[in-house]
């Protein structure tokens, strides 16, 4: 069973590694911080149709599947605690996107989810 556990981590590492690139491709202004760029166009293709912060999915899914993957299940509170802070992160972030890119408000009309697609 414990081999099990540390195969689901490593899928859901991959799946997450998976979405990053994805994300990166599509969006030229994914950044580390929270700042809108002169020219800045609200991305609304490829991930971005089914959550407004897919690159969070994929730290989601890193979060959970390090710890399962080297079998650290000390460290998996860590992880959903990451989670949390992000969460949080996206609230914030959220208020400066509507405040300063242009069509941000339309765009969470269109797309209700954050980061986990039919959930929040």
């Amino acid at each position: 069973m414990f081999i099990g556990i540390k195969l689901i981590g490593y899928l859901l590492v991959i799946i997450a590694y998976g979405i990053i690139f994805i994300v990166m491709k599509e969006n030229a202004y994914a950044s580390k911080t929270i700042r809108v760029e002169e020219n800045q166009i609200v991305i609304m293709t490829g991930p971005y149709t089914y959550v407004r912060h897919p690159m969070y999915l994929g730290f989601l899914f890193i979060c959970l599947g390090f710890p399962l993957a080297f079998g650290s299940f000390f460290s998996l509170p860590f992880g959903i605690f990451s989670i949390f802070l992000m969460a949080i992160r996206s609230i914030y972030e959220e208020k400066t996107l509507i405040r300063d890119l242009k069509g941000y408000s339309d765009y969470i009309k269109k797309v209700p989810y954050r980061f986990i697609p039919k959930l929040w």
